[in-house]
C-alpha cells in the first residue's frame, strides 16, 4: 500500500502504511522484512525530502542484512546506494562516494561491470566526484 500511495503523492499515507508494515512484520519476527520496511521507509522519506530521516532508515536497513546475510549481499549494497544517495542530495559528496564505493565493492566481483545497476552507480558517483571538483575521476 505504501508504494502506491506514494506514486500517488499521498506521502503521509505512504509513511503511514510503511510503519504499519514495519510494526506487523516486526510482531511475526520477520526480520528481512523489517529491513525491507526500513529500506522502503527510508526511500520514502527521501522522496519527500526528509533526507536525515531517511538516512535513519536506510542506515537501519543496512544494519540488519548485514546481520542477515553478511557484509557482501546484494541487499546490504541496496542500502547503501540509497545512503549514497541520500547523502548526495544532502550535498555531503564524500560520504556519498565512500557509500558507492561500498555499494560498488559488493555488486562488481558479484555481476562484473556490464550490470545496469552497476552503471548506474557509477554514473552516480561520477556526478558525486564531479561535485567536489574531482573532474578526472567523473
Amino acid at each position: 500500500m505504501s508504494n502506491i500511495y506514494m506514486k500517488r503523492k499521498q506521502y503521509d499515507k505512504a509513511i503511514e502504511f510503511g510503519q504499519k508494515s514495519y510494526r506487523v512484520r516486526q510482531a511475526i519476527g520477520d526480520l528481512d522484512g523489517i529491513a525491507i520496511s526500513f529500506f522502503n521507509m527510508g526511500i520514502d522519506f527521501q522522496t519527500i525530502g526528509r533526507y536525515q530521516e531517511s538516512l535513519d532508515y536506510l542506515y537501519k536497513a543496512a544494519y540488519y542484512w548485514r546481520n542477515l546475510n553478511g557484509e557482501n549481499h546484494y541487499k546490504v549494497a541496496i542500502a547503501y546506494n540509497g545512503i549514497a544517495k541520500t547523502e548526495y542530495l544532502l550535498n555531503q559528496y564524500d560520504s556519498a562516494i565512500v557509500y558507492y564505493d561500498k555499494c560498488l565493492n559488493i555488486v562488481v566481483p558479484k555481476y562484473g561491470e556490464n550490470n545496469s545497476f552497476v552503471a548506474s552507480v557509477y554514473t552516480n558517483e561520477a556526478l558525486a566526484y564531479h561535485s567536489i571538483g574531482l573532474n578526472e575521476k567523473s
